[in-house]
């Protein structure tokens, strides 16, 4: 069975899995508690090649002092800091089955009260009037509201818009409490509750209104069963803090976060009307004269038909752009949890981490960050685009730059061999085949100088490769990263070639999975640079970032230089035939 969440609770591991009967089932194991050290008579290998113990541990105090012990003595760890639960994911999921994700999109309206201006999280004064959901897996809409004291007196004499029975199952409550309890209630099968802006309104104010109205103790209700009390946290947007909360088991996804990290270009709006007009053109935000809470008043049927349209165009989204399910297949294949599919390093360091344990049989190093270094990496190499009007105009484009100087050159932390000082110049020079004379630093301390063109025989001859940094990698045996590239690489491949062959059959289901596949693996194979020139990736260096740069800016530079040759007889990347380059 395929799981949904896991979390660490005293020195248990609690898993949610969806079994074969779609039932939400509840999973436990004893929590891990081991590492490993350097042995010269262990049995276990890291993946730089040192011999190691493993060392366990009964429970979490133990283990915590042992920690300290080998931090006091300074004695290097290896996977002491790989959180407990996920161990346990990649020792009993691996290879298991995506799991049918209960997923619902909802959308919360408030009332407000113009003396006191429109409610907040941190002044959540206004009551909930109206809740829709969609539950996907059911496919099923639901609304929940309370009609407004006026609502026989508006032009409906308070009786229900026929065309809304068709949209949706509409609950009228007779007040907030009562749709509280509701809604808490419709949510308790959703494995994911999705909205636009979700995280930093519709959650955590249906949280301190669940708090204000029904009391603390029904806020455990947004966790699944056996987990943890939903906690606050403050979080940092545009230089102003904002409060979200964070539940336990039960997953909140913002469809807007989703949106702003798989969409290719930026947007000068991310307003839910402006996206929706641009995605889904026949389902446009409704409008309205006036304000929201006076439409509640004046024409409360058409307000319910507001509520759900939003629901509509979420549904739509997922649709038409599927990144709810992007988001769960991508923390499923790396073993991790739904928090790590919005974030840069998470997934990549969980991917090399799973290679080595289950392909490779080998242990990685803890994380150990370096505060001191600033990560800056140099950029692109960018041309000024030349002004005017041109014709003709063509272009060249090298496929997945980055990804496959990474594989060309082999760059992984065990296959670095060492530096040369002079760095960028220092790859020049041996490219050139010239008389410089250039210092090496190996790994081990020790260096070496010698001209370029004789470092050019001793690489040839050792089958190390130079990058555009000047750092030396050995290339005598795929490395670990590069591995994980080419399968990657091999499986979009797999999964085009699918979509395409669907896309013959005329099978617009299977062609739309397809496309799907491979799109998430496009984003794992361009991400993965991202991670390598973060410094709080677990096997970050920062030579690898500055040699996948610097490989590409001299493949680029080349790639100009050479067209502007074919066109003009001068080898110059800023030749007439260049008109801009990046």
């Amino acid at each position: 069975m395929g799981y949904l969440n896991a979390i660490k609770k005293y020195d248990e591991i609690i898993v949610w899995e969806r079994d074969d009967e779609d039932q939400r089932v509840i999973k436990r194991y004893d929590a891990p508690y081991n590492f490993y050290i350097k042995d010269s008579e262990g049995k276990h290998m890291s993946m730089f090649g040192d011999k190691l113990s493993r060392l366990k541990f009964a429970n979490s105090k133990d283990f915590a002092a042992a920690k300290q012990n080998c931090q006091r003595e300074r004695i290097e760890m290896f996977e002491s800091d790989i959180g407990p639960e996920l161990k346990i994911l990649s020792s009993e999921y691996y290879e298991k089955p995506v799991p049918n994700v209960h997923v619902t999109f909802w959308d919360i309206e408030v009332d407000y009260n113009p003396e006191l201006g429109f409610s907040s999280i941190d002044n959540p004064y206004a009551p909930i009037n109206s809740v829709a959901l969609h539950h996907k897996w059911l496919n099923k809409t639901i609304l929940i509201a309370v009609p407004p004291d006026n609502w026989k007196e508006q032009d409906s004499g308070g009786v229900l818009d026929d065309s809304l029975n068709d949209l949706a199952e509409i609950i009228l409550c007779k007040d907030e409490k009562e749709l509280l309890i509701l809604l808490l209630d419709e949510i308790q099968d959703s494995d994911i509750i999705c909205g636009w802006n979700s995280d930093f309104f519709d959650t955590p104010y249906f949280a301190k209104r669940i708090e204000k109205v029904l009391g603390k103790s029904y806020l455990r209700q947004l966790s699944f069963e056996h987990g943890n009390m939903p906690k606050y946290r403050e979080v940092e947007m545009f230089g102003n803090m904002q409060t979200t909360i964070d539940l336990c088991g039960r997953m909140s996804v913002d469809y807007l976060a989703l949106f702003k990290k798989y969409e290719m270009d930026g947007r000068p709006t991310y307003k839910l009307e402006a996206v929706a007009d641009d995605i889904l053109p026949g389902l446009p935000k409704l409008h309205y004269e006036g304000t929201l809470a006076g439409l509640y008043r004046t024409d409360f049927n058409y307000f319910m038909r507001y509520n759900i349209r939003d629901t509509e165009i979420l549904e739509g989204f997922e649709n038409t752009l599927g990144y709810v399910q992007v988001a769960i297949d991508m923390y499923h294949l790396s073993l991790g949890l739904m928090k790590h599919a919005l974030g840069t390093i998470k997934l990549a360091e969980l991917s090399v981490i799973n290679y080595c344990h289950h392909n490779l049989g080998l242990v990685v190093p803890n994380n150990n960050i370096n505060d001191n270094d600033g990560g800056g990496i140099m950029g692109a190499y960018v041309l000024e685009p030349k002004t005017g009007m041109h014709e003709l105009i063509g272009s060249i484009d090298i496929k997945s730059l980055y990804p496959s100087a990474i594989r060309s050159l082999n760059i992984s932390p065990e296959k670095i061999v060492g530096q040369f000082v002079d760095e960028v110049r220092a790859a020049d020079e041996i490219a050139k085949d010239s008389m410089a004379v250039l210092s090496f630093l190996f790994e081990d301390g020790t260096t070496k100088t010698l001209r370029a063109d004789e470092w050019r025989e001793l690489l040839h001859e050792n089958k190390w490769a130079v990058s555009g940094f000047g750092t030396v990698f050995d290339q005598n045996e795929q490395g670990i990263i590069p591995a994980i590239l080419d399968d990657w690489y091999a499986t979009r491949n797999k999964y085009k070639a699918l979509q395409s062959e669907a896309e013959k059959n005329g099978n617009k289901k299977e062609e739309a999975y397809y496309d799907k596949m491979q799109y998430i693996y496009k984003i794992k194979l361009n991400s993965f640079y991202g991670a390598l020139a973060n410094k709080y990736f677990r096997f970050y260096d920062l030579r690898m970032g500055e040699s996948t740069t610097g490989t590409g800016r001299m493949i680029l530079h080349h790639q100009c230089a050479k067209t502007n040759e074919i066109f003009t007889g001068k080898y110059d990347a800023l030749g007439d035939a260049i008109v801009y380059g990046d």
